[in-house]
């Protein structure tokens, strides 16, 4: 088996044993692109921030696994990468498009990308400084546009009553930690949910919803686990070697090498 004894294993068993009906926007990688093909896994928790039972709107973090394809940026070329996560609840499955800025050796990696799903649309940037080895730190700053969701869902046990239609939007910062291991790599994150839910109460007299608004404050805490299927080796352009500059006359002839 391809993830036998390996971190990634153990994050897609847990990924396995939870259930959830609606799942938040989570970016499963950094802002340096790693080559080739990779398949990852991911999954938290949620802690909201005020008393309010709506205030988290239900939000937890996404519970799935993956797969991405990409190609790094060098000194003169923008990198890529293309993922497809595959969520316990399906709604929630997403692809993610990025783009990585060129990069100098040393310097800092940056991007931007956007995740695309049924249940939400996010455009995001990130920066990091993330060494060659592939570890580093480093922060995603999103824009989670959540799709209307009906609240005879019952998410996270709710009892059916609650209004017909609910749209949280939000800012979703990022810090995250990501760690190289042998085969793959593991990235602890911790996640903001900082805006509002527009809530639509169901119409009565033939004239539209009245609508009221609730905040979202929430923290998530998840963990990402990578592993490398595929990593091609791309070939280096030849640069041919700088042409000497002509000699000035009556210059000494060069000494022949020993």
């Amino acid at each position: 088996m391809i993830f036998r004894r390996s971190p990634f294993s153990a994050a897609a068993a847990c990924a396995l044993l939870c259930a959830a009906p609606a799942c938040s926007p989570v970016v499963t990688h950094g802002p340096r692109v790693d080559p080739g093909l990779t398949a990852y896994a991911t999954g938290g928790g949620t802690l909201a921030l005020c008393d309010s039972t709506v205030c988290a709107t239900e939000l937890i973090p996404q519970l799935g696994a993956g797969l991405r394809y990409g190609r790094p940026a060098d000194e003169r070329r923008m990198g890529w990468s293309l993922g497809v996560t595959a969520s316990l609840s399906v709604v929630s499955s997403d692809m993610d498009l990025y783009a990585q800025l060129p990069r100098r050796p040393g310097g800092v990696d940056a991007g931007a990308g956007v995740l695309l799903g049924g249940a939400y649309t996010m455009p995001y940037l990130q920066a990091g400084r993330i060494d060659e080895g592939g570890s580093g730190l480093y922060t995603t700053q999103g824009l989670a546009i959540m799709s209307p969701r009906p609240g005879s869902a019952q998410f996270m046990g709710g009892n059916g009553n609650d209004p017909v239609d609910a749209r949280p939007v939000y800012w979703a910062p990022t810090v995250a930690y990501r760690g190289r291991l042998r085969d793959g790599a593991m990235s602890l994150y911790l996640s903001g949910a900082f805006g509002q839910t527009t809530y639509t109460e169901p119409a009565t007299d033939g004239t539209g919803g009245r609508r009221r608004t609730e905040p979202v404050r929430a923290l998530m805490l998840g963990v990402t686990a990578e592993r490398t299927i595929h990593r091609p080796r791309y070939r280096v352009p030849f640069t041919p070697p700088p042409t000497p500059a002509p000699r000035p006359p009556g210059a000494p002839p060069v000494p022949p090498l020993p």
